[in-house]
């Protein structure tokens, strides 16, 4: 399914926290791996009139710095057999990443964030929503919430593919499968159900809302898991286990379940809305990186049908003046 895992590095700690992943996703998958810097220059005047006094800041010193901090970071990795390749490229980060990424199809993009959200999104903006945004290649996220020693590897004991019950949400059964198949993982396939009797609309049986029964929502849930199951099996993923999640916030009972049951790698599809339309819907993927403890797999399934894009044009819509609330 992989054919390269391109790392984006920035120099920065907090960046080099994906070099863990893609070392054992490398070495497990058995794929080259892409270390990226992207240098973003801004010209200065003080840089152009006194270039030798401001060397630092000239573009050719800023690329050659980077270009020594990638080799010594491929160093490490090639040690351990991998095979790398560097690249120093100068533009617009997220522009740059898109456009690397796409050379190579089959690429499994590797970044952390820093995990803004809120007004300083809105400020800063975010290379990783970009990339996320402008893109249907498959990423792994490491949130700034993800905690582990740089120093060593990290240690994975399963995946948590989250459903809810549509063909959307599935496109990310084949990833985290892959993933799991490659590094001995047990894979766990998640849905999220609401708590106290209320029902998303895929978990709706055929019977009048008052008489729905909170315990056929839950059987409900279970066989269509049970379905899952048999149709991962027939791919040879031999380690599966199911779970029901209650819960009114999906992205909450998932981020707690992957947190309390050991080392877990979530696996999550994204609409990846942006601009209005992503804050009155929301978006599981989007709180899970931002809050969540657990790496993310998360797969950008862009709306091919009419109907939804009626509906996210609808819910980007103001409401009619005097409308209630």
């Amino acid at each position: 399914m992989y054919r390269r895992i391109l790392v984006t590095l920035d120099g920065t700690k907090l960046a080099e926290r994906a070099l863990g992943y893609a070392r054992i996703l490398g070495r497990s998958l058995n794929v080259p791996i892409t270390l990226l810097r992207v240098v973003q220059y801004v010209p200065r005047v003080s840089t152009e009139l006194n270039p030798v006094r401001n060397v630092h800041r000239t573009l050719p010193y800023r690329i050659d710095q980077a270009t020594i901090y990638l080799t010594r970071i491929a160093a490490g990795l090639k040690s351990d057999g991998l095979d790398v390749e560097c690249i120093v490229q100068e533009g617009t980060p997220g522009s740059v990443i898109i456009e690397q990424a796409n050379l190579v199809p089959g690429t499994l993009v590797a970044m952390s964030t820093h995990s803004r959200y809120g007004l300083p999104r809105l400020w800063f903006g975010s290379v990783t929503d970009e990339v996320l945004r402008k893109t249907e290649i498959p990423m792994l996220i490491i949130g700034s919430h993800v905690t582990w020693d740089a120093a060593t590897e990290p240690d994975l004991d399963r995946v948590v593919v989250a459903l809810d019950g549509s063909d959307f949400a599935e496109k990310a059964l084949p990833h985290g499968a892959a993933v799991a198949k490659a590094l001995g993982l047990k894979v766990i396939l998640a849905k999220v159900t609401p708590a106290e009797g209320l029902l998303f609309y895929e978990d709706r049986v055929d019977a009048p809302e008052d008489e729905i029964n909170p315990e056929d929502v839950d059987s409900h849930a279970k066989k269509y898991l049970r379905n899952i199951e048999r149709g991962l099996r027939k791919q040879k993923v031999r380690s599966i286990g199911k779970e029901v999640l209650h819960g009114m916030d999906a992205s909450v009972a998932l981020a707690e379940y992957a947190a309390d049951g050991g080392n877990s790698l979530l696996a999550v599809a994204t609409h990846a809305r942006s601009g209005l339309a992503r804050g009155l819907i929301g978006s599981v993927a989007d709180r899970l990186v931002q809050e969540s403890p657990n790496p993310l797999l998360v797969l950008h399934v862009v709306h091919h049908g009419a109907e939804d894009e009626e509906s996210e044009k609808v819910m980007a819509e103001p409401e009619p003046t005097g409308a209630p609330r």
